[in-house]
């Protein structure tokens, strides 16, 4: 689910802990007033919600009798959707049996693929995230009878009531608990667990979701339902940014990382990946400058970026970054008006799209004379 960031970074900095976040991004003047009318909509991709592993469904029943095999189907992650998702939104089921959705649900998903699926549009677009428990830190009862009857959840009903709905849909299928960054996320902090997911096993392979953060964003304390397909069998190269599973053979990666390295990785939302953006230098958060920092990004010819220096949450306006592309490559230039602590903030869009850029990738930048 994509959530209105509070995001909180434990920094070694001259004048102590300072909290990152986003205010008005006036990046460039041209978009400054659009910026302004669409603030509210930046930065939602990172949220984590106490899982209360109490509270959490059914979670050691999956024997796994063969290897974990990660799936890296094409087909499976970005195949055509169109009408499995255009029927499970058009599915009315006002009742409270597991069985019986689940029975509606495989009338039209005949495939393993289309019940993944068709699971995830139906949860995305029926189950409304709790602010007010969230808000509360009381959750409430998780288990998925309970979340499809009253049609609430924190993270922990989301991945329940999924992993409930995959079994009765003759699927593999598991509950994921781990850290995902996001609102009182602190790095470094060694406490428990704040998020869980899912991983369902498609064509003997096994690929990841996060019902939560594909149904929508919470704005002013109050969620607003906005469907997001990334976090349908995310690839686990993009989804280890924002989620580290405390069970490692979850990440799906052939090289396992460690949380050291997770809290480390700059902040990166589903659209730096959905516009095709990717890391060149600097793959951490934190960069040492000694004056000027280039950051070097590899963006496609159709997406459009654009770059603020922020410091302590407001933007510095009189040192924009210079962005120069040559090759397929953008080259953000960052010079600071004095020593301190400041953060890169990139966006993007595509140039075909009529929206605003939004914020896709934030760096620290630490400067010291």
């Amino acid at each position: 689910m994509a959530y209105k960031r509070n995001y909180r970074r434990r920094k070694n900095r001259q004048s102590g802990r300072t909290i990152p976040g986003i205010f008005i991004f006036l990046v460039l003047m041209s978009v400054g007033m659009a910026f302004k009318n669409q603030s509210s909509q930046l930065l939602r991709n990172f949220q984590s919600f106490k899982p209360a592993n109490n509270l959490i469904y059914n979670t050691n029943n999956l024997q796994l009798s063969q290897p974990i095999i990660p799936g890296n189907n094409h087909q499976v992650r970005q195949g055509n959707y169109q009408n499995i998702d255009r029927l499970a939104r058009s599915i009315n089921y006002q009742g409270n049996s597991l069985s019986e959705l689940a029975t509606i649900l495989s009338k039209y998903a005949k495939t393993e693929a289309e019940k993944a699926r068709i699971i995830y549009v139906w949860i995305t677009h029926n189950i409304t995230y709790d602010v007010a428990s969230f808000l509360r830190g009381n959750y409430g009862d998780a288990s998925p009878y309970v979340v499809l009857k009253n049609r609430f959840a924190v993270c922990s009903g989301y991945a329940n009531l999924y992993q409930a709905l995959a079994e009765k849909m003759g699927l593999k299928s598991a509950v994921v608990i781990g850290y995902a960054k996001g609102f009182g996320y602190l790095v470094g902090n060694a406490s428990d667990a704040n998020h869980a997911w899912n991983t369902v096993r498609i064509n003997n392979a096994w690929y990841l979701i996060d019902a939560t953060w594909g149904a929508g964003v919470v704005n002013n304390n109050q969620f607003q339902r906005q469907f997001n397909p990334h976090y349908f069998a995310t690839p686990p190269a993009q989804l280890i940014y924002s989620h580290f599973p405390e069970q490692t053979q979850w990440q799906l990666l052939p090289k396992v990382y460690r949380k050291q390295q997770f809290d480390s990785w700059p902040i990166v939302t589903s659209q730096f990946f959905r516009d095709g953006i990717k890391l060149v230098n600097h793959n951490s958060y934190n960069i040492q400058s000694s004056g000027i920092t280039e950051v070097i990004l590899q963006v496609p010819p159709h997406t459009q970026i654009s770059a603020q220096l922020q410091q302590n949450n407001l933007p510095i306006n009189s040192h924009l970054p210079l962005i120069q592309r040559v090759n397929g490559q953008a080259t953000i230039k960052v010079s600071f008006p004095q020593a301190g602590s400041y953060d890169l903030m990139v966006f993007s869009k595509n140039k075909s799209d009529k929206k605003v850029l939004r914020f896709v990738l934030c760096n620290g930048q630490h400067y010291k004379r």
